[in-house]
């Protein structure tokens, strides 16, 4: 079951935030094309090619929790250096994500 509300969505039980490319960061698990995607690098340089008021590109490393690719064909993926397939999460400051909001302890 998913529901919405503004900025937010509940995904079986999960909510995520939606956020822009520039408020990623390690550690943050992304629902990206129906994959959840752990951030483990982070990068970012300007746009030399739009040259536009949407910022910085940031570019950003996400690997795929469990076996669950979601429409991510497999041979999208590319190696790192360990030999982990990671799909390239990347944008500007226009670009959104769904972000997982960490469930806060309860007492």
């Amino acid at each position: 079951m998913t529901t919405h509300t503004p900025n937010t969505v509940i995904i079986e039980g999960d909510t995520y935030e939606s956020v822009t490319t520039h408020a990623l960061q390690i550690g943050d698990v992304i629902c990206a094309e129906g994959a959840l995607l752990e951030l483990r690098t982070r990068n970012e340089g300007p746009d030399r090619v739009n040259n536009n008021a949407a910022g910085n590109v940031v570019w950003l490393r996400g690997y795929p929790i469990g076996d669950a690719l979601g429409a991510i064909p497999k041979g999208w993926l590319t190696r790192d250096e360990t030999g982990e397939g990671y799909w390239l999460v990347q944008g500007n400051g226009r670009a959104t994500w769904l972000r997982l909001v960490p469930q806060t302890a309860r007492p």
